[in-house]
């Protein structure tokens, strides 16, 4: 009985979509709206679903944009598309950039304090001398990217994958590296002292004239870095 009532409601709700399917695409409606004016309509709705171009205080947000020293303080820039982008000096503090496509961009001195950068496609960005201070960036990618003379003080970068990144003479005091993938990263002259750095992956990463001063490393970590001792 109790199948053949849910049948009976099936077979009903079946019925309802069909009759309201045919009113909207009956082919008086068709004839009524006309071919070009369905199919504007259609890509009018593909384009609100895919987001286009966003514009955030006035700049354009997309990809090759220049945003030189752009304001975009607290702006919600979630999962946007920045590649290739020039925030040269970009007042990003605070900004909610969730996930967003940053890859190749010149984030060179950009002002990144607290940003939102969780699961922020970050390979091959520059990141020199930009301050990135309390910024989260917990699983982002920053394969390739360059970090040398950023500020990393209290940022999160868990389990981030950072193969090959530079990060030589970095500030990374209080620097949360939990989880992190440093495989062949340049950490020439980083200040690690202190950091709990057990299960992150060091393999292969330079640590020449790093700061290892109270430093917890992973087990066998000198049969896997580079730490020839030589200075400028």
């Amino acid at each position: 009985m109790v199948v053949d009532s849910t049948r009976q409601k099936v077979v009903s709700m079946s019925k309802q979509y069909q009759r309201a399917r045919g009113a909207i695409f009956s082919r008086s409606a068709q004839r009524t709206i006309g071919k070009r004016k369905l199919l504007l309509i259609v890509v009018l709705l593909v384009c609100a679903a895919c987001g286009g171009t966003k514009t955030v205080n006035g700049y354009k947000i997309e990809p090759g944009a220049d945003l030189t020293g752009a304001n975009l303080k607290n702006a919600s820039l979630k999962k946007a598309n920045l590649q290739d982008a020039y925030l040269k000096d970009a007042n990003l503090v605070s900004a909610n950039l969730v996930s967003a496509n940053l890859k190749d961009a010149n984030l060179v001195s950009a002002n990144l304090f607290n940003a939102n950068l969780v699961g922020a496609n970050l390979v091959g960005a520059s990141l020199a001398f930009a301050d990135l201070s309390l910024a989260d960036l917990t699983g982002a990618n920053l394969t390739g990217a360059k970090l040398n003379y950023a500020s990393l003080k209290f940022a999160i970068l868990s389990d981030t994958n950072m193969t090959g990144v530079d990060l030589g003479r970095a500030y990374l005091v209080n620097t949360a590296l939990n989880g992190a993938n440093l495989t062949d990263a340049d950490l020439v002259f980083a200040d690690l002292s202190g950091k709990d750095l057990r299960d992150t992956n060091l393999t292969g990463a330079n640590l020449s004239g790093a700061d290892l001063t109270g430093a917890k490393m992973p087990a066998g970590w000198e049969d896997v870095v580079v730490t020839d001792d030589y200075r400028e």
